[in-house]
């Protein structure tokens, strides 16, 4: 009883600075398709399903991204307005600090502190302390999310202005996640679909409507051997190469450190769905420690893509790792594929960065990527091109600023590189509630160059976060220059954490292109 009044106390005392964190998560573009893009961070950085998240680039701010799905390093988001993003792009996901609840955060910590008074006690006794653990009830958690955006967009040639064309789109969605805890039997289980139609005046969709399945799986642990079986359709949550499965996956050891295998099928990658053409098998092997202030964790893993009906086999090798010094991050990947015509191993990605922090202040970030992507269709053996991507960025914080710079050279297959050179800055917590961002980015090749320049502001009363954006860009391709102008104006309302409704009202007018757009989604957390 003695720790429960002091840590109610504390708990008191601290409340109000735990409510009012927040989390900022670095994270790289692994792969982009249309408006959702696929990020190297995931549950284990807090990133949860269903969750709406304020994406930052170097200070600029990115508007609200909602997290379609995620696994323990990866997870997938949707934008409502277009970026120029592409693979190896950092971005900066603030998301809110969880904070304890208030009902249970001091029983559990109280909990805590006893069950270590009766490990020490247990020590220096011969008869152990017996202690009656409650069984945790089960749970049913989820979301629902209610979304619709549209655009009405016109194009008019450079080379004749009187020929232009029209075209209206609307997608509305509905996305449904489930998660089942502590049910009869230690199984737990994990939904995560969305169905949309898609519409368009062109009617250029073959299949306008569909139902797209991400996570459907049936887990259980058993606690006394460590042992974990997971049956469905799942994102691997152990090393970043295998991809998505529908199939069975068993590991053993602790949360850091385990070894385990998996077999199944690979979903479909034109929608998808599920195929037997592509049967896969894969292990791998998980090392994690903390000592100090040094944490380390890794991953090996293999597998073997066995190609049928006129697909590819192909086998992949890769190795992942990642030490935290203190904020800073140090981490490298590695992948190698075996070449399914001449039966070569060959590299296909090799990729390392950092994350410097030299003090409170003042940061400095270093990264290197080469990717080579592979087909497992047949037909296909043109080679892809290598990508290839380095870049050096600093930057400076402060209480209420934030400024950085960076620097990037870029190089697709045998085209001439080309360098590109960006700047940020933000100021927070200013009069009214107010903050600011800017931003601006230059690239330039032989042949094409261009420029690009942002501004927003933004305010949070109460429960409204309110942001309004302009982007100016102008880009020359062999003497000819196109201008372009956006205004992005959002509005995000929160209500206790379960209601969460965004609108977004963009206008782009251009040289070539004009476009209006408008999103709104409705989210219900229960």
């Amino acid at each position: 009883m003695r720790y429960r009044l002091l840590i109610s106390l504390a708990l008191c005392l601290g409340t109000q600075n735990i409510l009012a964190q927040e989390t900022t998560v670095n994270a790289t573009v692994v792969y982009v398709a249309g408006p959702n893009f696929y990020l190297s961070a995931g549950r284990a950085a807090g990133i949860a399903p269903g969750d709406t998240l304020r994406v930052e680039r170097s200070g600029e701010s990115l508007g609200s991204w909602v997290v379609i799905s995620s696994s323990s390093r990866r997870s997938v988001v949707k934008s409502a307005a277009g970026y120029e993003l592409q693979v190896g792009s950092e971005v900066q996901l603030i998301l809110p600090q969880p904070a304890i609840p208030i009902d249970r955060g001091i029983d559990a910590i109280v909990d805590a502190a006893e069950e270590r008074e009766q490990v020490s006690i247990m020590k220096s006794n011969t008869q152990p302390v017996s202690r009656q653990v409650e069984r945790p009830k089960a749970s049913l958690m989820g979301r629902v999310s209610l979304n619709i955006g549209g655009n009405r967009s016109t194009t008019t040639s450079l080379i004749d202005a009187s020929a232009s064309r029209q075209r209206i789109t609307a997608i509305p969605s509905i996305s449904v996640l489930l998660r089942g805890r502590d049910l009869p039997g230690g199984v737990t289980f994990r939904i995560n679909t969305r169905a949309y139609y898609r519409y368009t005046d062109q009617n250029t969709f073959a299949n306008p409507a569909s139902i797209r399945l991400y996570d459907a799986r049936v887990e259980r642990q058993f606690s006394s051997s460590g042992l974990v079986v997971s049956v469905g359709r799942f994102n691997s949550q152990h090393e970043r190469f295998s991809g998505y499965w529908d199939g069975f996956m068993v590991r053993a050891g602790r949360r850091r450190t385990g070894v385990g295998i998996a077999t199944g099928f690979q979903p479909s990658r034109l929608n998808e769905g599920f195929t037997a053409d592509l049967p896969k098998y894969s292990a791998f092997v998980n090392v994690g420690f903390t000592e100090n202030r040094i944490r380390y964790d890794g991953s090996l893993s293999f597998t073997d893509i066995v190609g049928q009906s006129g697909y590819y086999r192909h086998m992949i090798a890769g190795a992942e790792h990642k030490i935290r010094l203190g904020r800073s991050r140090i981490s490298n990947e590695l992948q190698i594929n075996r070449d399914p015509i001449d039966g070569a191993w060959k590299f296909i990605r090799v990729r390392g960065s950092a994350n410097l922090f030299f003090n409170d202040h003042f940061s400095a970030s270093v990264g290197h990527d080469r990717y080579r992507s592979f087909s497992v269709w047949s037909s296909s053996v043109i080679p892809a091109d290598m990508r290839i991507r380095s870049t050096v960025g600093l930057s400076v914080r402060g209480a209420r600023q934030f400024v950085s710079l960076s620097t990037t050279r870029s190089q697709y297959g045998n085209q001439e590189p080309f360098l590109s050179v960006a700047a940020s800055g933000r100021l927070r917590r200013l009069p009214g509630n107010l903050d600011i961002g800017s931003y601006a980015s230059y690239w330039q090749q032989t042949n094409f160059s261009g420029m690009s320049v942002s501004t927003d502001v933004g305010t949070t009363v109460k429960s409204v976060n309110l942001r309004l954006r302009y982007r100016f860009s102008h880009s020359g391709l062999n003497g000819i220059g196109t201008n372009s102008h956006t205004v992005t104006n959002s509005l995000i309302y929160r209500q206790s954490r379960r209601l969460s409704f965004t609108i977004q009202a963009t206008i782009l007018t251009g040289s070539v292109m004009t476009n209006y757009s408008l999103f709104s989604g409705l989210s219900v957390s229960f």
